[in-house]
């Protein structure tokens, strides 16, 4: 069950959901369109980016691209 995080906007991030269960996270890029997605992403990090209203889509997504596969 993919989650949506609330609205934040983001130079980098066009559109980004969520599974904290599965671990899993899909991410579309402004920059060329291009969605991906990431799996073994910490459920920790999923629950953080879902209720910390303020953290940064940017920073989130390069933390996720060195840790997830």
């Amino acid at each position: 069950m993919f989650m949506i995080p609330s609205y934040r906007t983001s130079t980098c991030v066009e559109a980004i959901a969520v599974d904290p269960i599965r671990g899993l996270a899909n991410i579309r890029f402004k920059s060329n369109g291009y969605e991906y997605r990431y799996s073994n992403v910490s459920r920790r990090k999923i629950l953080n980016l879902l209720f910390n209203k303020n953290m940064s889509l940017g920073f989130w997504v390069q933390q996720l691209r060195k840790d997830a596969v």
